[in-house]
């Protein structure tokens, strides 16, 4: 939990704090809100004080959204590995099966 915390954009404007959070903090902050509504108000002696949380999703590189097979997985650690391919010929392995 601890580590998704650390990944929180807040921002401040005026009397709003904005906390942006993946899913994991989020659910978690969204359960907190009351706790840290009233933690800044006592703090700031601000009661026009509001906390806002939204949830903020996960960016997908465009590059890698194609499923590969299992012989293009192969292909590609074989190109890191050559000896993969010896011994994928010595077990007599097939991956398109």
């Amino acid at each position: 939990m601890k580590a998704h915390l650390t990944d929180v954009i807040v921002t401040f404007k005026d009397t709003v704090i904005h906390l942006l959070a993946y899913t994991v903090a989020y659910d978690f902050l969204k359960s907190k809100r009351i706790k840290l509504l009233n933690y800044f108000k006592d703090l700031y002696k601000n009661e026009t004080i509001n906390v806002i949380i939204e949830e903020r999703k996960y960016e997908v590189e465009e590059g890698n959204q194609k499923v590969l097979s299992n012989s293009e997985i192969f292909e590609q650690m074989s190109l890191k590995n050559p000896l993969l391919k010896q011994l994928k010929q010595k077990l007599g392995m097939d991956f398109d099966l």
